[in-house]
């Protein structure tokens, strides 16, 4: 029988490239959730991204062959076993802004794709208070 050392180094790269390896077939199945609010030019708000950055990050998902599926898709697919279209992503857009009907549903059409909001049922129909600070609109 012949033993051999490592380094330690070397024992690092090998446990990286292990780690590297199991993470990428563990994500493999996993479905990415990019999750939105505002889709709208306010300036300091850190909840909100620019018309032409979204529109940026469609085309990006777009040519890279991201598809984008609903909720329902996925769980679909998580209590069926169906299948799910390679490389699924989900689109989120939080607390149900009118620019998430105003602005990014044309520029989701535009692109094929879709998205889910989360109404903030316990709000409709009220003014916007959760936000109430100087200079936020």
């Amino acid at each position: 029988m012949t033993a051999f050392l490592l380094s330690v180094p070397t024992l690092a790269i090998l446990a990286g490239a292990c780690l590297v390896a199991m993470l990428y077939r563990r994500c493999a199945r996993e479905v990415p959730i990019l999750m939105y609010h505002r889709i709208a030019q306010i300036p300091g708000d850190r909840n909100s991204v620019p018309p032409a950055m979204f529109a940026a990050q469609l085309a990006y998902l777009q040519r890279h062959g991201y598809r984008t599926i609903t909720l329902g898709a996925l769980h679909t697919a998580r209590t069926t076993g169906a299948a799910l279209p390679a490389k699924s992503v989900i689109l989120t857009f939080d607390d149900a802004y009118d620019d998430n009907l105003t602005v990014a549903l044309p520029m989701l059409q535009q692109y094929g794709m879709v998205g889910a909001v989360g109404v903030i049922t316990g709000w409709v129909g009220t003014p916007n208070d959760w936000e109430a600070y100087p200079g936020k609109p």
